[in-house]
């Protein structure tokens, strides 16, 4: 048996407040290739998974933006990235 189609993730931080997506909502997302601007839920090395929003960069990097204006935005190597879920629906908690 392959790997789940979809995957449901409980947001853990603010990181997208400002898109509606709060701590406690419950995100459906799947596998894919994220385009600029998709909200993702990816796992990087020494984190659990974030909700952010997806913008490849020159050199085989990609920024993590989130919507909050008191978080900074994180730019990492595509290698990095331990997972990749493209976001397709929010409940909200």
């Amino acid at each position: 048996m392959g790997p789940a189609a979809y995957q449901i993730f409980v947001v853990a931080d603010d990181g997208l407040t400002s898109e509606g997506i709060k701590v406690g909502d419950m995100v459906a997302a799947h596998r894919g290739q994220a385009k600029e601007g998709d909200v993702v839920v990816v796992e990087v090395a020494k984190t659990g998974p974030i909700v952010r929003l997806y913008y490849p960069r020159p050199g085989n990097r990609v920024q993590l933006r989130p919507a909050h204006p008191e978080l900074k935005p994180m730019v990492v190597s595509r290698r990095a990235i331990h997972s990749l879920w493209i976001a397709t629906h929010v409940r909200a908690s």
